[in-house]
C-alpha cells in the first residue's frame, strides 16, 4: 500500500514519543489515513508536539497500564520511537503487545560513525561508564539524562568524584537528583539537542575532565557532544547501543518511511 492510500478502515496507532522522528511517523500515518494517539513519558516531553492535544496521553506505570490502553482503543499496532537504548517504559510497551498480539515495531535512528581518536572509550553499560569516566578524571559531565542515573551514580568508582548532570528541566527530574545527592550547583536543567559550541562552552565553564554520554544515532545530539569534547580534548565515554534479541528483523526499522510502510501493511492486512 502506497503512503497516500488510507487503509480501507482507519485503525488507532499508538506512537511512543521520544525522538524528532516520531513527529514524521506521526504526520506520515495521519497523511495515509491512519488515526493515531501518542503516548509521551512526562507531561513536560509532551508540551506542543502537536496541536491536537486530546490525542496526547501520558504513559502509565507499568505493563498492565499498557494492556489496558491496547484493548480498550483497540489499538492496531505499536511503534515504539524513544531513543535507541531501552527502558522500562519500552520495555512495558513490549510485553503488553507480546501479551495481547498487537503489532509491535521498533523505531532506531541509524548509529553515527564515532571518530577514530584514543579519547574515545566505548562501553557496553551505564556501570561500566562511571568506572571507566571515573579512571578518567575528577569531574564527569553525564550527558545520558536520567534514564539510568541511579545506576551510573551508584557505582563505587565515582564516590568522591564531582558529577556534573544534565536532564530535562522537569520539576520531578530535579527532585530525583537531590535525592541522589547530586548538588544544585551540579545540575544543569536544560532540553537538548545542543550545537557544538554551546556543549564546548558548558562543558568548560564547569571544568568537566570527561564527557559521558550514549549512541544516541543521526540527528540526536551525540556527535556535537562528542565533537565539542575532542575539541578541548576531553575524553569521551560513550555507551553504546545493543541489539534487542527478542525482536524480529521485521520488527526493526531504520527510517521513518519504513515504519510507515510496514504500520500501513499490517493495518491492510488485519482489516
Amino acid at each position: 500500500m502506497s503512503h497516500g492510500t488510507a487503509p480501507k478502515t482507519a485503525l488507532n496507532v499508538v506512537v511512543i514519543y521520544g525522538t524528532a522522528e516520531a513527529r514524521k511517523i506521526v504526520s506520515l500515518l495521519e497523511a495515509g489515513g491512519v488515526s493515531t494517539l501518542t503516548v509521551v513519558g512526562s507531561e513536560y516531553a509532551g508540551a506542543g508536539i502537536r496541536t491536537d492535544e486530546d490525542r496526547v496521553v501520558r504513559a502509565g506505570p507499568d505493563q498492565e497500564w499498557w494492556v489496558g490502553l491496547l484493548t480498550e482503543r483497540k489499538v492496531g499496532c505499536l511503534v515504539d520511537a524513544t531513543h535507541p537504548f531501552r527502558s522500562t517504559l519500552s520495555e512495558a510497551a513490549w510485553l503488553a503487545c507480546t501479551g495481547t498480539g498487537v503489532p509491535f515495531f521498533r523505531f532506531y535512528r541509524p548509529e553515527i560513525r564515532l571518530p577514530d581518536s584514543p579519547l574515545i572509550h566505548t562501553v557496553a553499560g551505564f556501570a561500566e561508564a562511571a568506572v571507566v569516566a571515573a579512571s578518567l578524571g575528577r569531574t564527569i559531565f553525564l550527558t545520558t539524562g536520567s534514564g539510568n542515573l541511579e545506576t551510573f551514580l551508584g557505582q563505587d568508582a565515582v564516590q568522591g568524584r564531582r558529577v556534573v548532570v544534565r536532564v530535562l528541566p522537569e520539576a520531578r527530574l530535579i527532585t530525583r537528583c537531590r535525592e541522589l545527592g547530586v548538588l544544585p550547583r551540579d545540575i544543569v536543567g536544560l532540553q537538548g539537542p545542543f550545537s557544538v559550541r554551546f556543549n564546548q562552552a558548558i562543558f568548560a565553564a564547569y571544568g568537566a575532565d570527561v564527557v559521558v554520554t550514549r549512541e544516541g544515532g543521526r540527528s540526536s545530539g551525540t556527535s556535537s557532544k562528542i565533537k565539542a569534547a575532542l575539541n578541548l580534548g576531553l575524553p569521551v565515554v560513550i555507551v553504546v547501543r545493543s541489539d534487542n534479541p527478542r525482536l524480529a528483523p521485521e520488527q526493526v526499522c531504520s527510517s521513518s518511511r519504513q515504519v510507515v510502510e510496514r504500520v500501513l501493511a499490517v493495518l491492510d492486512v488485519r482489516d
